[in-house]
């Protein structure tokens, strides 16, 4: 196999025409055909289909680009493979439920446009406004199609951003939501439990051009920050703790009285509530309350702000007041048994913070394993394997999120641009003492100075 390589300059049109007279010479024109079956997909399945390409076949396009215009909005670029598109007919998506009227179709001459009305095999063509198609479908007439999906490139940097005017949100997500369209290789997620927007990219350059690309189009400016990290709490160990609220202020008083063993559970079980009340010491329409101030008290956190999890909460003793108890009493009496255990209980709950760790797959040549193995001791990363993958190595290791922030530009730094990787969630992990330190230390700082 002969992979040719063009060196070419588009600003000063240097190795351009060679590179147009290498097409002509090299890549067969559509209806010469040299395949006689495509390989594809049932729409909306993941079952295969097959499909012989033909100028008088059904019509088959693949969107392959999405471009938004100021002056005609929404354009799709179209490679036609099989039959004929028009103008105005209706095509089927390769979702399987979706459908699509073509708009106006239209080529690109240059900087100019030049309309038509159909196009065939090997055109490359502009359509104007398409509502159900995005980068990668399948538009056909005639036949149950579609190629495969475009597998992209899963994003490797994230930060945590917000735009600098208040108020703009929404603005800010429908402009990143809209240059989304037109690149799929970015995400923006969304994490209301750690009140954080995040954008998630290939890496600096990347974001740096998201960002600009926004400004330019919305006029919204953006500022970046680290991500907050989703760090979790939980238990090592047992203890029981009683919940007692009682208020009187004049009129009707408020009364609860709980006794929970608190207990931890397998990681990954998240929690679980008993109710082990016999003698109705507790009234059964309580109960519900209890099991709802243990929930939204874990939410919370009860370490360093963080959710704590994999936790039983076991509801076996307690007393209530005919006039004075509710639901809202019990459910504060649940809430302090567990802030009063860990408080004043630490020592047999003993309680600890999780981190999520990262599965990372770092692609980078021989020459610089040793500088790779030692950047992921430094963060706290632990080298699961490597293997030789032709010129390169692939070193596989866990690491701490909290540690990867920016790891895209620091390693093609330390590789001078050859190192790639992709990572993806593992598993969560206790964390050593002294980072356990510094956030609870950073949580009762920022409780501080809200106060």
């Amino acid at each position: 196999t002969v992979f040719p390589i063009l060196f070419t300059d588009a600003e000063s049109e240097v190795g351009v025409p060679t590179l147009l007279q290498t097409f002509v010479d090299l890549v067969p024109s559509a209806n010469s055909r040299t395949q006689s079956e495509m390989v594809g997909l049932v729409p909306g399945t993941e079952d295969e289909a097959t499909f012989t390409p033909a100028a008088d076949g059904p019509a088959v396009a693949f969107a392959f680009k999405r471009q938004y215009e100021a002056q005609g909005g929404d354009v799709t670029w179209l490679r036609v493979f099989s039959g004929t598109i028009k103008s105005g007919e209706n095509f089927k998506c390769s979702d399987g439920r979706s459908s699509e009227r073509m708009g106006q179709l239209s080529v690109t001459l240059g900087k100019s446009k030049e309309k038509i009305d159909a196009a065939g095999p090997g055109d490359i063509v502009l359509a104007a406004k398409l509502k159900n198609t995005q980068i990668g479908t399948t538009l056909t007439n005639g036949v149950e199609f579609a190629l495969a999906p475009t597998q992209y490139p899963v994003p490797t940097s994230a930060d945590a951003i917000s735009p600098v005017t208040s108020g703009e949100e929404d603005k800010m997500a429908a402009g990143l939501n809209k240059i989304r369209e037109e690149d799929p290789t970015f995400a923006l997620i969304q994490q209301p439990h750690l009140a954080q927007t995040l954008l998630a990219t290939q890496g600096e350059m990347h974001t740096n051009y998201i960002l600009e690309k926004l400004k330019k189009q919305t006029g919204v400016e953006v500022e970046r920050r680290r991500p907050r990290i989703d760090f979790k709490e939980t238990i090592r160990g047992t203890c029981e703790k009683q919940g007692r609220h009682k208020k009187q202020s004049g009129g009707r008083g408020q009364f609860g009285d709980v006794h929970l063993r608190i207990e931890p559970m397998p990681r990954g079980e998240g929690f679980e509530f008993a109710d082990e009340i016999v003698g109705g010491v507790v009234p059964g329409k309580f109960i519900p309350a209890v099991e709802k101030g243990c929930r939204e008290t874990l939410a919370k956190g009860l370490v360093a702000g963080y959710e704590m999890v994999d936790v039983k909460c076991a509801l076996f003793f307690g007393s209530y007041h005919n006039v004075d108890s509710s639901e809202a009493a019990f459910k504060m009496a649940a809430a302090k048994a567990l802030k009063g255990a860990v408080a004043e209980e630490s020592a047999k709950l003993r309680p600890v913070i999780l981190e999520p760790i990262m599965k990372v797959r770092i692609v980078v040549p021989q020459a610089y394993m040793g500088d790779v193995m030692g950047d992921v001791s430094t963060r706290r990363g632990a080298i699961q394997g490597s293997d030789a993958e032709g010129a390169y190595q692939v070193v596989t290791a866990n690491i701490p999120e909290d540690e990867l922030y920016q790891y895209a530009t620091a390693l093609r730094s330390f590789t001078q641009g050859t190192g790639t990787f992709t990572m993806e969630f593992s598993h969560y992990a206790e964390v050593p003492g002294d980072v356990q330190k510094r956030l609870i230390d950073e949580y009762q700082a920022e409780a501080t100075e809200e106060e």
